[in-house]
Parts: C-alpha cells; structure tokens; sequence
C-alpha cells in the first residue's frame, strides 16, 4: 500500500504551500459546521510539518490561521492546512459519491415537485462527505503522528443536517 500514494498528499509534501483560505473558514463558521476544526492542522513554523514536527490538528477555528483572501503571505507552514491533503494513503476520489449525491439533490431540485427525494439525496451527500472526510482525518493523523480527533461520523453529520443544513433547504432548496 506504501506505492500507493494519494496524488493530493504527494503534490501537498512536495510543495507544502497549501493554506485554508479566509472564506473557507468563514463558511463553516456560518454554517456551524462541525468539520472545523477538526478537519485543519495549525501551522507548524518550524517547518516540520512533513515529519511530524509539532504539527497538530487545530482545537479552535482561531488555532488554524487563516490566509487572507487575495493577500496571503508565500510562506511555507504559515497557515493551518486540510488534513485531507496530508493523507497519504486515503483513498484518491476524482468524483466522490457524496459530490454525486449533492449534484443529484441538486437536479431533483430542479425538476420541480421532487423536493423529498432532493432532501434524502441532500442528507447522503453530507453523510458521505463527513464520512469520506474522517477516513481522510484517521489516516492523516496515523501517518503523520498528529493528536488527531476524527469524531466526524454519522451522528455528527445527522445533528449537523438536521440543525443547520434541512433548515437552509426548507427555506430555499438551491
């Protein structure tokens, strides 16, 4: 399985410079979004990030430091990352089933008069992708010997559709 590498962990270890954008973060902050912090690293200035060194998983939203949309500074470990990007051997999704299930939601939407199956479909994508993204967090964190908390399952993502997504589509499906 080690010759088996996932192409967004090789291309994120051979340049270390990705970063969780200003408006990424500000959207699960609007939306309560469970997946943050847990789903970031915070920056590790000493550059070890690649092997460990003292990188960890982020506590708090405050604890990833964000880059600034547009203005960034082109430094390497200066900004918290996915920890999707530092698994290394998850599996590699050119599509994933929960991006199909959102663009399925999305079509039923658009049909007109088939909103309860639009919601059902809406309610997979977001157990998929929580699902997908702690498989992601579980391997990044063994890989890397992050204090990773991956609790991101099922029940997460039932509470999270429930209070924050089903009201955003009851009041406006698209």
């Amino acid at each position: 399985a080690d010759s088996q590498l996932n192409p967004l962990w090789s291309f994120s270890y051979s340049r270390n410079s990705f970063a969780a954008s200003e408006s990424l973060i500000d959207k699960f902050v609007e939306r309560n979004d469970p997946r943050a912090p847990r789903s970031f690293t915070q920056p590790d200035p000493s550059g070890n990030v690649a092997y460990g060194g003292g990188a960890k998983q982020a506590t708090t939203i405050d604890a990833i430091k964000v880059a600034p949309n547009g203005t960034p500074q082109e430094l390497q470990n200066n900004y918290g990352m996915s920890m999707a990007s530092w698994a290394m051997t998850a599996p590699t999704q050119l599509i994933s089933y929960h991006e199909v299930k959102f663009l399925e939601a999305e079509a039923l939407c658009r049909l007109g008069g088939r909103l309860g199956e639009a919601k059902t479909a809406l309610k997979d994508a977001v157990t998929a992708g929580f699902e997908n993204l702690e498989n992601s967090i579980i391997d990044a964190a063994d890989t890397w010997v992050y204090d990773g908390d991956s609790d991101l399952g099922a029940d997460v993502a039932e509470t999270y559709f429930t209070d924050e997504v089903e009201p955003l589509f009851d009041a406006n499906p698209l």
